[in-house]
């Protein structure tokens, strides 16, 4: 990360150069800074972070090598996410709820493995 922006020098490479991290990616949602943390081609609109919720039971997402997922969970969107579960590595793309928590709202969480 010659520039010392967050993002490796590689990876800017891999999409057009000189990246700016707060610049926002060609899907409208993400920052390229946000985009390289979940493993997202920014120059491409279709590339989405995307979360499928199976029979109410089991989460699944797409993944990147290299990340580190967490799941967080919440009755109402006014009130704090709770921690289900933490620490899922890459490649693990998926979690069941073995738990009461059907009726709710999932987060899941994406940061670069240290």
């Amino acid at each position: 990360d010659a520039d010392n922006d967050g993002l490796p020098d590689d990876w800017e490479a891999l999409y057009g150069g000189d990246l700016e991290p707060g610049a926002i990616c060609s899907n409208g949602v993400n920052t390229v800074l946000e985009a390289y943390i979940a493993g997202l081609d920014p120059t491409n609109p279709d590339s989405l972070f995307t979360i499928a919720l199976d029979s109410g039971t089991t989460l699944q997402w797409n993944t990147c090598s290299g990340r580190v997922y967490s799941i967080w969970w919440t009755t109402n969107l006014l009130d704090s996410f709770q921690p289900m579960e933490t620490n899922l590595l890459w490649p693990q793309a998926s979690w069941s709820n073995q738990g009461d928590h059907a009726c709710g709202y999932y987060q899941i969480k994406v940061h670069l493995e240290d």
